[in-house]
């Protein structure tokens, strides 16, 4: 797991980072799929969306429209859920509030992706004609991938659990007669050297 900061030099350092085989596996194969895929949708928790969002997956998700899940906002204060809303909805396809375990916001989010999948340009390709829209659902250990999914599929198809790591493989999930998704293991980032975004995440059970 990630190692506590250290001091050097009155300095404060983080360690060598976190990053089980499984995760780098998981990082190559959503690479190799990006071209089936018309949409992403990142779930983050809506307590610390900085902090749960992770950039390292950027290089791999490529320019494909994003839409944005703040999950367990239930839990996250109000006002702060607002001006994330209001910041993140300019460079996204769209972002949502929601709890995932009671459903919330979970329709709202399909529909972006829906949306945001239309306009791809790739509704008049021939093959895109014959199958169904696709997405990838993304996000660090512990951020309720799963529970979207399977809200978004009225079905316990995917594992959830309350600590990092349940989902391992990658499941292909229809959850409605034009989508289907492409669910993925929890990924961190290599590395984390800001000290208040792993404490963050250690706060929130993500590492």
């Amino acid at each position: 797991m990630l190692r506590c900061p250290k001091q050097r030099g009155g300095r404060r350092q983080m360690g060598q980072s976190w990053f089980p085989g499984h995760m780098a596996k998981a990082v190559a194969e959503i690479r190799q799929s990006m071209k089936l895929i018309d949409v992403v949708i990142e779930i983050l928790d809506a307590r610390a969306p900085r902090a749960t969002s992770n950039s390292h997956l950027d290089e791999a998700l490529g320019s494909k429209p994003r839409v944005l899940v703040l999950n367990k906002s239930d839990l996250a204060d109000a006002r702060a859920t607002e001006a994330w809303l209001d910041a993140l909805g300019t460079a996204s396809a769209g972002v949502v509030q929601a709890n995932c375990q009671r459903g919330m916001g979970v329709k709202e989010a399909i529909s972006l992706a829906e949306k945001a999948a239309r306009f791809t340009g790739q509704e008049g390709d021939r093959e895109r004609c014959r199958r169904r829209f696709r997405t990838v659902v993304v996000g660090i250990p512990n951020v309720g991938k799963s529970s979207f999914i399977n809200r978004a599929a009225r079905r316990s198809g995917a594992k959830t659990g309350d600590r990092p790591g349940v989902t391992r493989a990658k499941q292909w999930i229809v959850v409605s007669p034009e989508m289907e998704m492409l669910d993925t293991p929890g990924i961190m980032p290599p590395r984390v050297d800001d000290p208040a975004v792993w404490f963050a995440l250690a706060s929130l059970g993500c590492i």
